[in-house]
């Protein structure tokens, strides 16, 4: 692994055992050599859609998961050129469970999360990985 003019952090790290003895594999001990820990409080972790399914009603529900506190506005599109917010919600419980009471005949669909700042009157974009409804499903 290199490490020239590149972010490392706990993900960068791949643990190998090597068991010498089959069977006796040993006090399973790591060694770090000059490794340093850094935590910063303000980092964020990037929000995490979950689908769940459709409901009785043929209406998509899912889970947005995010950090406490943080303000989230949820997306929608068909194209991935047009997207149209559904709402804003702050997560107080680290979650929103969300029902999108639109989809009901519609083919397709995907969501985007996106961290929403009242104060600048815009949402960024928060990287994640679509959720998409099933096809030939609300």
């Amino acid at each position: 692994m290199t490490t020239t003019g590149a972010r490392l952090d706990l993900s960068d790290l791949d643990a190998h055992w090597a068991v010498r003895t089959k069977g006796a594999p040993g006090d399973n001990y790591l060694l770090f050599d000059e490794y340093q820990g850094d935590h910063r409080t303000h980092r964020t972790h990037p929000a995490t859609i979950e689908p769940v399914g459709l409901n009785s009603k043929g209406e998509f529900e899912l889970y947005l998961h995010g950090e406490r506190g943080r303000r989230f506005s949820l997306d929608v599109t068909t194209d991935f050129r047009q997207w149209t917010s559904l709402g804003t919600k702050r997560l107080d419980e680290g979650y929103w469970f969300f029902t999108d009471t639109t989809s009901p005949g519609r083919p397709a669909a995907s969501y985007r999360a996106r961290e929403w700042h009242p104060e600048r009157g815009s949402a960024l974009r928060t990287p994640h990985r679509p959720a998409r409804t099933p096809s030939g499903s609300g």
